[in-house]
């Protein structure tokens, strides 16, 4: 346990030196036209992608930063969704700034008290995520709120190796499904995230 610790605080400040910083001139305005092609999927709380089937994520409230980091993803092949790479791949790294920036106008993570018990299969998921799931590091996405489905796809895809991440993937490396879908639900009843919005 120990180990398995050690290497996720190793991690965590790896990828606190690597993670992008939000440019200071990133412009809003600009993200807001941008992020139009965005709001058919991210804006609709009822949206489901398909085959497999799945909510499509919150984005509101979540780390600009992140944002950067998830769009970068599907640039670099790290991240596999025909629709999210396509729409990635038409964005350079301003544009994705820019979209960050705007998404960190409309809304603020939601706070609130741990609600429930979370599942022992969720303890290595406090260090990055928080323990409501609202993490202190913008390296690392806030979870709480998160739609749950979205959630258990993602860590399928983590353990199948059909999305990669040095920290995510040995962590859900055992996991069984009921563990996947019990993480999934804790995070999912925290308040937190939203569907878009403005």
């Amino acid at each position: 346990m120990l180990f398995s610790f050690t290497r996720i605080f190793a991690a965590l400040a790896a990828a606190v030196l690597l993670l992008p910083s939000l440019a200071s001139g990133a412009d809003a305005e600009r993200g807001e036209i941008l992020f139009d092609t965005c709001v058919g999927c991210h804006g609709t709380e009822s949206y489901d992608n398909v085959y497999p089937t799945y909510k499509v994520p919150r984005l509101q409230g979540q780390w600009p930063e992140y944002i950067v980091v998830a769009l970068q993803g599907y640039n670099d092949g790290s991240r596999n969704h025909p629709t999210m790479t396509a729409q990635a791949s038409s964005f350079n790294t301003e544009d994705m700034q820019d979209i960050a920036a705007y998404l960190a106008t409309v809304g603020e993570m939601a706070t609130g008290d741990v609600v429930g018990t979370a599942p022992e299969s969720a303890a290595t998921c406090v260090a990055c995520h928080g323990a409501n799931g609202q993490s202190m590091v913008s390296a690392f996405p806030h979870l709480a709120g998160q739609h749950e489905s979205y959630m258990v796809q993602t860590l399928k895809d983590y353990k199948s190796g059909a999305r990669t991440n040095p920290v995510m993937a040995p962590n859900a490396l055992n996991l069984s499904d009921a563990d996947m879908e019990d993480i999934s639900a804790f995070y999912a009843q925290q308040e937190g995230l939203q569907t878009f919005s403005d």
